[in-house]
């Protein structure tokens, strides 16, 4: 079944957030507890169903050094140069 923008506003974050879990090896079970929500939030987050929380976002920014400029808008020129490319060739 396909995704619509409709049924899935923000499934533009929700890629960056899979690339960015990816990068990291990490399963959603995985992110999800490093982020401190349940596994179904952040699902929700990664499949696009709801927004990434500030909260969520923040604690993405402070564990990880991913810029809430690219999680929110896909601005590769704020991340490290070296994950900026990895980030930006999988999103």
């Amino acid at each position: 079944m396909k995704r619509s923008s409709e049924s899935h506003p923000h499934q533009d974050i929700g890629s960056r957030l899979m690339a960015v879990r990816n990068h990291f090896g990490m399963e959603q079970a995985q992110m999800a507890t490093a982020l401190g929500v349940s596994g179904s939030t952040y699902n929700n987050w990664e499949t696009g169903l709801s927004r990434l929380s500030l909260d969520g976002a923040k604690r993405l920014r402070e564990k990880y050094s991913i810029s809430l400029d690219f999680i929110y808008f896909g601005d590769v020129s704020a991340l490290a140069t070296n994950l900026a490319k990895v980030l930006s060739d999988k999103s």
